[in-house]
């Protein structure tokens, strides 16, 4: 979270927070990285006010959002390499080949995913993640 965005301290403000998190991964994977908070807040049934409130902004909502959609290939690369009795190199080369079909079925993380240096900064131009 940025710091200027005020983390919710009330069950009202957590839900507002949890439906707007939800709406900018729905528009994400809709829209790309093209996704605006206008549409974010469309999305949610809220107001682009309450969005900025509740993210810290478009760059901090599409940091979470990427953030959010790369910790699922991560629970995929880790339930590849759990697996007991397979060796380590089968389930390497298994982990990367369901990432990689993953991101390929996925156009807004295949976007994000192809083009890294162009696609990053729009997400990340500080270089706060990276």
């Amino acid at each position: 979270m940025t710091p200027s965005a005020a983390p919710a301290r009330n069950r009202r403000g957590v839900e507002t927070r949890r439906r707007i998190l939800e709406a900018a991964a729905n528009c994400f994977e809709r829209d790309g990285l093209d996704v605006t908070l206008d549409q974010v807040a469309q999305e949610a049934g809220t107001t682009r006010m309450t969005v900025h409130r509740h993210t810290g902004g478009r760059e901090a909502l599409l940091r979470h959002v990427v953030l959010r959609a790369s910790a699922g290939l991560v629970d995929h690369i880790a339930a590849e390499l759990d697996r007991d009795g397979v060796p380590f190199a089968q389930r390497v080369t298994a982990a990367m080949a369901v990432v990689v079909a993953i991101i390929r079925d996925t156009p807004h993380l295949l976007a994000l995913f192809s083009q890294p240096s162009s696609s990053w900064w729009a997400v990340d131009p500080d270089d706060q993640v990276v």
